[in-house]
Formats: structure tokens, sequence, C-alpha cells
């Protein structure tokens, strides 16, 4: 199910729910967004969210839950571009497609922020950008 977001925020998905605005991408540009963010929900991410952020609440003191919440958010990203990136997407549409939505939707309107290389957002980027070989990791063990 997809729900309009008026504002122009960036789009997300809350368990079964995708919500996006849709006037703000074009017709290949939305289907690639719609892929990435039904690979989250597939995967269901949104758990493993509220998890973290119950044991945030409990743990509000251990700075390792935040390191944690971090790394996982970007390996929920991670799983989620390679969902899209397997379907045939170009790396090149995508990875602008990826910048457009950091730039435009994250930092200041119209630019990206000075602070984008070292931003938690770019881990994951950095990581669609490298070429791999057609070996996975485990095979390299």
């Amino acid at each position: 199910m997809c729900a309009g977001v008026p504002d122009g925020n960036l789009p997300f998905s809350f368990l079964r729910s995708v919500f996006v605005n849709p006037e703000v991408f074009t017709k290949s540009e939305l289907q690639q967004v719609l892929r990435h963010e039904r690979a989250h929900i597939r995967q269901r991410h949104t758990w493993d969210l509220l998890f973290t952020e119950a044991v945030r609440v409990l743990q509000w003191f251990n700075p390792v839950i935040y390191l944690y919440a971090k790394e996982l958010s970007c390996v929920h990203e991670y799983l989620a571009d390679e969902a899209v990136l397997s379907c045939g997407t170009s790396r090149r549409d995508y990875l602008e497609l990826l910048y457009k939505q950091l730039c435009v939707g994250k930092f200041v309107p119209g630019g990206c922020s000075r602070s984008f290389p070292s931003s938690p957002d770019s881990c994951w980027l950095t990581v669609i950008r490298k070429r791999r070989s057609p070996m996975s990791w485990q095979e390299r063990k």
C-alpha cells in the first residue's frame, strides 16, 4: 500500500506501508523507490528498528546501542539497495537517484550539505559505487 506524503519528505516504509510522494519522482525512479521500500518490508526491517529502539530506551546510557543502531540502519539500506540492483536496475541510474534524494530531500533544499562525504548515508553509497566480483564474500573464505 502506498500513501502520498504531501510535504515532499523522503520515502519510507513502516510495517507493510510505503509512504512516498510520487510527484517528486519520474516513473522509472518511482519504480526503483518502491522496489527499495518493498525490500525493507519483505525483510521486516521495521521489526529490527522497533526492537533496537526498545533496547535503546532501556540502555540509553550505553554507547554501544547507538553504534549498533547506526550500523543496523546501514546494513538495512545496503540490503534494500542490493534487492533493487539485483532486479537489473542500472547501477549508475540508481546512484543518481540516491544522490538526488540525499541532496534534495534530507539536507538543504537544492544542494548537498558540506558534511555529506562523512555522513552515515554515504557508507552504502560507497559500497554501491564499487565494482564487485561475481563471487560472494562467503565463497572467498
